[in-house]
């Protein structure tokens, strides 16, 4: 099998998906682009009009657009997410920053996998083996944060809904593990129903 870019973006996980009785989902979701952007906060505007929507200068803010949305994950550190397909003209957009705006820009969409996990019980799931209190973070708030083992880039989209970016290699890991959790909760929840 050649390496070419369609190869490299392919997970084992594709297409997975869990849906409890209670309504609890999780979902490995389409393959995105995602970009690591390291910057000056002086030069977030020049950075803002060249990837088209305004980067939020708070640590664990996001800025969403139509197709492109930014999370704030430090003091000079972005990830970018947008449509795998315009990973490249990211790239040459951000090329034209070169001389006026000292900058870092590298493409980590090879090696991320990400899982939406909704419904009731989201925030408690993702807690099996995460230590934030998810019940307090604030929708449209994200962290890099921790799920056992494995680093993870931790979004809250809705109320009861959390975008998880897996390193590739320990997706299978932590999609088991949360499977595993979802589980064993429903069958508690049934058990105690007929106790």
């Amino acid at each position: 099998m050649t390496n070419s870019p369609n190869n490299l973006l392919h997970s084992p996980l594709d297409g997975k998906n869990y849906t409890s009785a209670s309504g609890l989902c999780l979902s490995v979701l389409e393959n995105g682009a995602r970009l690591i952007l390291q910057l000056a906060i002086t030069d977030l505007g020049h950075a803002s009009s060249v990837f088209g929507i305004e980067l939020p200068a708070t640590i664990g803010g996001i800025a969403k657009g139509d197709l492109r949305s930014a999370l704030c994950v430090g003091p000079e550190e972005w990830v970018l997410f947008a449509p795998l397909d315009q990973v490249q003209a990211i790239i040459g957009d951000f090329a034209t920053l070169e001389n006026q705006t000292p900058h870092s820009l590298v493409d980590i969409s090879h090696r991320q996998v990400e899982f939406l996990v909704s419904g009731p019980g989201a925030a408690d799931l993702i807690n099996a083996g995460c230590p934030l209190d998810l019940q307090s973070m604030s929708v449209g708030k994200g962290t890099r944060t921790v799920f056992d083992k494995a680093q993870i880039t931790l979004l809250k989209t809705g109320e009861d809904q959390y975008r998880l970016d897996v390193a590739r290699s320990f997706a299978p890991f932590v999609w088991e593990l949360l499977e595993t959790v979802a589980k064993q909760t429903e069958a508690e929840i049934l058990f105690s129903s007929i106790s």
